[in-house]
């Protein structure tokens, strides 16, 4: 009986204590002590299932890494494929084996053998297999390498910088790109940042080698102005947080441009929706009493390009698509520029805000009152040939930088 085996515990191991338990509330507290142990056990077990999977699955992909890549091809999310299909579709056929691992769902795509996916079902999962991974050449847009969650695997050869976009890396989280390899420069403005960053820090010096802007290449065509006598239709693409002009001006802005008589598509940064909840409800709100304000959430921004005027924005990247793909007339608000904790507090030249000027119209918070009346003004006077050339003199192999890239890393395994 358990209560004999616990008196005689008691006795084994008691000391000079005058101390009694009878057997029957030996017993009582026995089963108590066992039940609320089962108890314990039970819960951690089925609070924690599904924690304890996950890590199970991760712990057994250990085995599952590829020791035979030449290239891997790290896609931080879905939103990302179009910076490496280009690239992907000239690897694709070649005698390298290729190994694209990414998370969440990725679009289809015609894919020799050679080049497979690794789909994991969250970013953690996909970053987990990243730091263990072995490859001669890993392929990545993830800044700030060795700094935050993506970590160099002592079996990889080279880390190679890939741009998503043709901003400058002024506006990069600082030691962005410290600890990769070589970087595929989308500019030579790029080289000319890098070079000046390596030189403040007395860090090592990376290959940089003309890379461009890959998911250009899927916009052969120039996303031209609309040839139709509608009332013209203002694209409005602020950004988010401090220099949000949204944030700044509310729906005074929104109210002005429905006084001009011009059609509004608002395409709100996607984390407004995050970090400014409340406030894009109101705004929102707004929208909807009008029809003539179209709300755009689309990941692809190229319809509403397709569908405009112009441009008004702030600092948002959309500019550079809009003036580089298809040469349409931008206007920017002057919000100023914070560059405390970014690249650009060790650099000499900020090339977005140079090349703002050569791009779009600026002007400043005082002229949101007159916002109309500079527009109308503004269309009246611009050529669209201006900013196709900036586009050409400004972007490396621009619209054929996927094949570019995948040459050079050819040529790099070779």
């Amino acid at each position: 009986m358990p209560s004999k085996w616990l008196f005689f515990f008691l006795l084994l191991f008691s000391t000079d204590a005058y101390a009694y338990i009878d057997p029957g509330s030996g017993s009582l507290l026995l089963y108590i002590i066992t039940g609320v142990a089962s108890a314990l056990f039970y819960s951690i077990k089925y609070k924690f299932k599904d924690f304890t999977i996950a890590i199970k699955n991760l712990l057994n992909r250990q085995s599952d890494f590829e020791f035979s890549n030449d290239v891997v091809v790290h896609i931080e999310g879905p939103q990302y494929w179009n910076t490496f299909s280009s690239i992907i579709e000239h690897l694709n056929g070649t005698e390298l084996n290729v190994i694209c691992v990414s998370y969440g769902e990725m679009p289809p795509a015609n894919l020799e053998k050679n080049v497979r996916f690794k789909i994991f079902r969250s970013q953690e999962e996909s970053i987990f297999y990243m730091n263990k991974i072995e490859a001669k050449i890993v392929l990545s847009t993830t800044p700030q390498l060795d700094v935050y969650s993506l970590k160099k695997s002592s079996k990889v050869g080279v880390y190679a910088y890939v741009f998503h976009a043709p901003t400058d890396v002024a506006f990069y989280e600082k030691h962005a790109l410290d600890h990769y390899d070589l970087v595929f420069c989308v500019g030579e403005y790029h080289k000319k940042s890098i070079r000046k960053l390596e030189a403040v820090r007395n860090s090592k010096t990376k290959d940089l080698l003309e890379g461009g802007c890959p998911y250009y290449d899927n916009y052969k065509q120039s996303l031209v102005s609309r040839n139709s006598n509608e009332k013209l239709t203002i694209l409005y693409a602020p950004s988010w947080g401090a220099r949000n002009s949204l944030k700044k001006f509310g729906i005074v802005i929104l109210e002005q441009l429905l006084e001009g008589d011009f059609d509004i598509v608002l395409r709100p940064h996607p984390q407004s929706y995050v970090s400014e909840a409340d406030f894009m409800d109101e705004v929102l709100s707004f929208c909807v009493s009008s029809p003539r304000i179209k709300i755009d959430k689309n990941i692809n921004i190229a319809e509403s390009i397709k569908e405009s005027d112009l441009l008004l924005s702030d600092i948002s990247g959309v500019i550079f698509d809009y003036a580089f793909l298809a040469g349409k007339p931008i206007v920017l608000f002057e919000m100023g520029i914070d560059v405390s904790g970014y690249e650009a507090e060790d650099l000499d030249e900020i090339w977005e805000l140079n090349i703002r000027k050569k791009i779009a119209l600026e002007i400043q918070e005082c002229d949101v009152f007159n916002l109309n009346e500079r527009i109308r003004t503004y269309i009246a006077s611009y050529k669209q040939e201006d900013n196709l050339m900036v586009a050409q003199s400004e972007i490396f192999n621009f619209k054929n930088s996927g094949k570019i890239i995948a040459e050079k890393v050819l040529d790099l395994l070779n």
